[in-house]
């Protein structure tokens, strides 16, 4: 299937093959005639299958059509380099055909969004505490938005988000919903039906494997000699190396830096300024290994990522998979490596029965360096 196929503006074809996109992903494919017939959808799709793109084409091809200077939509993410990063894609791809958007993060000023707000973008993307103060605050108009997307939807109708979500779209009326995550947990799907009617499943998990799944024995203190050995033998362009504490982030840092290898890290006690210098570090290629906590595992779209190494185990399958999720993007090869300690083997079994976790069973092997 093409994306003519999809009978859409040639305008937004065009703006696609400016940047590449030149066949659609099959969670665009799937989703697209459901979302453009205004259905509440919800999309399960792998990390790094295409789900920001499925979104939102059949949205733009609608707004290219009406030609509103309103902004219509809004676009709900569980962080802030995530909004960051969508809103980039959208002005990146589409402004040259009319289509704006803006991103609005807590930790940026709030007056200069007020003022950016008043060039009407037709998109916002951000987080629900700066956006919720900001309909608040009636600069925002929540009666206008007529599609709420809500991305990583597993996440947001789970934790503290929830409540400030909801305060949102009840003061909109007739929103069509897009959800979107690479799980679906029963207890979100619940909590999405108590205020969304007739949502969609849309299935694209059986997409082929293409990440590799292996672990390495690394008992305790040799986990730094296991780490700096494993990147010295494979000379990856990009890794990204997984952890739970900010302070083992800084930690693994500097034990990287002093054996002279080119890294960068990003963890919720920085700034935005500086999370997003060193992002851009690495997606250009400056560094080498980006090491972060868990607030890089979800959203963040970095092509190339050669490994994924999980220093800490997840707490949860999920956060595996959101992990892994880096690596072996729009079907390209990659590998996720686990460093563990024999007494940590068991964990391995438990992965691998959640069926959910990546596309099947992981089939883990053990990873040899050299």
């Amino acid at each position: 299937m093409s994306f003519q196929d999809f009978q859409i503006s040639s305008e937004i074809i065009k703006s696609l093959e400016s940047k590449n996109i030149n066949t659609p992903a099959n969670s665009q494919t799937l989703s697209f005639e459901s979302i453009s017939n205004g259905k509440n959808v919800w999309l399960k799709s792998p990390t790094g299958s295409g789900k920001t793109l499925a979104y939102l084409l059949p949205i733009i091809e609608k707004l290219l059509q009406e030609k509103q200077s309103l902004t219509q939509v809004v676009f709900l993410t569980p962080t802030n380099e995530l909004a960051i990063q969508v809103s980039n894609f959208i002005n990146e791809t589409f402004s040259s055909i009319g289509i704006k958007s803006l991103a609005l993060i807590g930790q940026a000023s709030i007056e200069r969004q007020k003022e950016k707000l008043k060039k009407k973008p037709q998109i916002v993307v951000g987080s629900v505490g700066r956006i919720l103060d900001l309909v608040e605050l009636k600069k925002l108009k929540a009666n206008h938005f007529k599609y709420c997307i809500i991305d990583e939807a597993d996440r947001m109708l789970e934790d503290d988000s929830l409540k400030t979500l909801r305060n949102i779209t009840s003061k909109a009326t007739n929103l069509q919903y897009i959800l979107g995550s690479a799980t679906i947990k029963n207890k979100a799907l619940d909590v999405a039906s108590n205020f969304i009617d007739d949502i969609e499943l849309i299935d694209n998990s059986t997409e082929k494997e293409t990440i590799t799944h292996s672990y390495i024995i690394a008992e305790g203190s040799r986990k730094n000699e296991t780490l700096r050995s494993l990147i010295n033998a494979i000379q990856p362009a990009k890794t990204m190396v997984f952890l739970h504490r900010n302070n083992d982030v800084n930690f693994v840092t500097k034990k990287l830096e002093a054996a002279k290898i080119s890294v960068g890290s990003i963890h919720g006690e920085q700034n935005k300024v500086d999370r997003a210098n060193t992002i851009r570090k690495f997606k250009s290629g400056q560094i080498q290994v980006l090491v972060a906590s868990d607030v890089a595992a979800r959203g963040l779209d970095i092509d190339d990522v050669d490994f994924v190494v999980n220093y800490d185990i997840p707490t949860k399958h999920e956060d595996y998979q959101h992990r892994a999720g880096r690596t072996g993007r729009m079907g390209k090869k990659g590998n996720s490596v686990l460093l563990i300690n024999q007494n940590e083997l068991s964990y391995i079994e438990k992965l691998q029965k959640k069926v959910d976790v990546v596309k099947g069973k992981l089939g883990f092997g053990e990873y040899k360096i050299g």
